[in-house]
């Protein structure tokens, strides 16, 4: 069957050495990404070819199998000298229009030059035609990617504006569909020495990333000087804090950080604002913008971002709690507009009961409420203060009451928050002080003068349920509106919780690592005990087996590299009977409603 019953459209190239995760994925397809130029590891192996073919003999009415046979070459630019050379068998079957498929050539870094062109290509031996090929381009392993340019400034332009040259920090996007975002650099290799290509890591509103190989134009004006860009689809739904972070070689080396909302400020984003964010997030980026920008209308619009993106989507499980504050605030901004159109407000009632297990999010959900009151203007200042039993009673008996009552003042203005807050009754003992504590809460709660503070009690729902039944004082301030109920998280909410944890610490999971973490989290809830951590053992799982076990791996390898140092292998997962599983049988803390 002639070669010409296949076709190609697309490329990509990825040099690996034998510990590199392509190196033992195949095909692997998700590892590829458009870049044409790397660093040469001095223990490469292969470069992998991964190659999208596509069968002529495929219709609509009738289609049939695909046969071909080519050469796959990596040839030297200049002097046309092949490199290395495999030939490619291929087939498509019947039925079949597209499939991707994978070659890998042997080579050796003594075998290639450093900065000069080379190209992988896909011949057609009867002919000799090129059928498809991709530039590709070394750079020296010891040099590294962030001495390859200087940032000068950032800055953004509306090309469909009245002058497309004129250049903003922030910009209105109303009217607009797209924008340039441009980073100025300047050369730090010697004039003429070829430079890497760069690619910009784009994270908008909704934390949704992008990435797109930038245009590096020579400014014809000053000597080293250049503009890398990028054109940007804009989104109204996604409109607000965009973080611009510019890559070489795979490398970050610079970011911005703008608004793309409402209005315009013309200038440029100057050096000492070009700053990386590890770790980056949604409200790392409010920070630091904050920084920036010291008029008050922009903090208050980053606020109302930062609340809008921080709460409550953003939390894995916990409907019902999401629910009941979602309505909250809506009736906190009514209110609001109530209290500012001159009418009458009925305040609801502000203290609140956490019910639920370790690790589902109560302490989280304390400090969102606590920036939602402020920001509602209920509270003056919305910051959390964190108690428990141990914390409160005093160091002689009966001076728990002045424990209270400084835990309460420092809480002024936010939340008092105490977690296992049932451990304060015990009924079986007319001695223990923390009933002392309690009678001071409740003469606190009693007192109206004292309005800016709010009073969360947080433990397992029985006993922090018991706890009100013999407490009527607390119960009349309490209502059952305000009871949080925090459900336990299921083995898939685990899971994700997991992985977003490594995605955040800019890790990434191999295939069959994800496969073995599942199965570890599956078992874990499947043994779990009331007093199962949900979210906290998910992240002393990670922190305190698949972390140390994942540091001793890379010991042992010379050199690692960055794909090294970020990717998890399913041999640092734990065995499910080797994780830390609760017993079967564990006595349970406080006590439970008979």
């Amino acid at each position: 069957m002639k070669n010409n019953n296949i076709s190609f459209s697309q490329l990509l190239i990825q040099p690996y050495t034998p510990t590199t995760p392509i190196a033992h994925n195949r095909p692997g397809t998700e590892l590829f990404d458009s870049r044409h130029h790397f660093i040469l590891n001095p223990r490469t192996t292969h470069i992998a070819v991964s190659i999208l073919a596509h069968n002529l003999l495929h219709t609509p009415d009738r289609s049939r199998a695909a046969r071909g046979t080519f050469h796959v070459n990596l040839r030297h630019s200049d002097t046309a000298a092949i490199i290395a050379s495999k030939t490619l068998h291929m087939r498509i079957e019947a039925g079949t229009e597209s499939a991707h498929t994978r070659i890998d050539l042997p080579v050796t870094p003594a075998a290639i030059n450093i900065a000069q062109p080379y190209s992988v290509e896909v011949i057609d031996p009867q002919s000799g035609s090129t059928l498809i090929s991709t530039t590709a381009m070394f750079f020296d392993a010891h040099t590294l990617p962030v001495h390859y340019f200087h940032p000068v400034e950032a800055y953004l332009l509306n090309p469909h504006g009245d002058n497309p040259e004129t250049r903003y920090t922030d910009l209105d996007a109303n009217g607009i569909t797209s924008c340039t975002v441009a980073f100025t650099l300047q050369s730090m290799r010697p004039e003429g020495s070829p430079l890497p290509e760069l690619s910009m890591r784009i994270i908008d509103n909704m934390e949704h990333v992008s990435i797109s190989p930038c245009t590096l134009t020579p400014n014809p004006y000053i000597d080293g000087q250049y503009t890398a860009t990028v054109t940007l689809p804009l989104d109204k739904d996604c409109l607000g804090l965009y973080y611009f972070e510019l890559t070489c070689l795979g490398h970050p080396f610079t970011a911005a950080t703008t608004l793309i909302l409402d209005s315009s400020t013309p200038g440029t984003i100057l050096p000492d604002d070009l700053v990386l964010i590890p770790d980056y997030t949604f409200l790392a980026g409010c920070q630091f913008l904050s920084k920036r920008h010291e008029n008050d209308e922009l903090r208050r619009k980053q606020q109302e971002l930062n609340l809008c993106r921080e709460t409550l989507d953003s939390l894995v499980g916990i409907e019902s709690v999401k629910q009941k504050i979602r309505n909250y605030s809506q009736l906190t901004a009514f209110n609001g507009l109530r209290r500012k159109a001159g009418l009458t407000v009925t305040m609801p009632p502000l203290h609140a009961l956490f019910m639920g297990s370790p690790g589902t999010g109560k302490t989280t959900v304390a400090k969102l409420m606590g920036k939602l009151l402020k920001d509602a203007g209920i509270l003056s200042s919305g910051h959390v203060v964190v108690r428990e039993r141990a914390t409160l009673l005093g160091q002689y008996y009966s001076s728990e009451a002045e424990k209270t009552l400084e835990a309460i003042k420092e809480a002024e203005g936010g939340i008092l928050f105490i977690d296992e807050a049932y451990q304060l009754n015990q009924p079986n003992d007319p001695r223990d002080p923390g009933r002392f504590v309690l009678e001071t809460l409740m003469t606190a709660l009693a007192d109206e003068s004292r309005r800016d503070w709010m009073l969360i009690l947080a433990g397992y729902t029985e006993p922090t349920q018991k706890l009100l039944a013999l407490n009527p004082g607390l119960t009349s301030r309490i209502p059952e509106s305000n009871f949080y109920y925090f459900d336990d998280l299921n083995a898939t909410q685990l899971f994700t919780i997991a992985n977003d944890y490594f995605a955040s610490h800019d890790f990434k999971l191999t295939p069959e690592a994800a496969q073995a973490l599942s199965t570890l989290i599956e078992h874990d809830y499947a043994h779990r005990t009331s007093d199962f951590g949900n979210a906290r053992h998910i992240h002393n799982i990670i922190q305190t087996g698949i972390l140390p076990a994942m540091a001793a791996r890379i010991a042992q390898i010379s050199n690692p590299d960055t794909t090294h140092l970020t990717t998890v292998m399913d041999t640092d997962i734990p065995r499910p009977a080797l994780s830390a599983i609760l017993p079967a049988t564990r006595p349970h803390v406080g006590f439970r409603i008979a």
